[in-house]
């Protein structure tokens, strides 16, 4: 989850491949923010995992090129933010923004938890999800959980609501 493992291991190039080749590693993975380190790994280790935030609102990571690597979305809920009926927050404006989202989610009578998946799933890219879940009832709607097409234009109406900072959890505290 640190930026600089990436260095350290372009530093160390000849110990992680002696590391690969004795203990049979198909790879090594980063977990990235940045979209610019991302593809300076998959163009150094183009059979990097590579795991990243991926949701309705940061889709930054979109456009990466595939190559070998392997892809794991996480965030994929937004810290919860995106199947929340209501948060606690210090940015007002992450508030504003959020109770906008639930308003149009309401009206439109969409599952947020089903939305979220089916955004992440449309991505043919994306290999594996990460996420968390607070209880049984919500792990077994993930599980039973059946892929769909999704509506973009809905999907661009909710990337509307959340503009700046907000699809960050680290700009969250400010």
């Amino acid at each position: 989850h640190n930026q600089k493992d990436f260095y350290k291991i372009r530093k160390e190039k000849l110990f992680f491949r002696t590391l690969k080749k004795e203990f049979n590693i198909k790879n090594f993975g980063f977990s990235v923010y940045d979209k610019y380190l991302a593809d300076r790994i998959l163009d150094e280790y183009p059979n990097s995992s590579i795991q990243f935030p991926y949701n309705i609102i940061n889709k930054k990571f979109e456009t990466l090129k595939k190559r070998q690597s392997v892809f794991f979305a996480r965030s994929i809920f937004l810290q919860g933010l995106l199947i929340s009926s209501k948060i606690k927050a210090i940015n007002k404006n992450l508030i504003r923004q959020h109770k906008r989202y639930i308003e149009f989610i309401k009206l439109y009578n969409l599952d947020p938890l089903k939305l979220s998946l089916d955004f992440v799933n449309n991505n043919s890219d994306i290999d594996f999800l990460i996420f968390g879940v607070k209880n049984k009832k919500q792990m077994r709607s993930i599980i039973n959980y059946k892929p769909k097409r999704i509506d973009f234009k809905i999907i661009k109406k909710i990337q509307n609501f959340f503009k700046g900072k907000e699809s960050d959890p680290r700009s969250w505290l400010s």
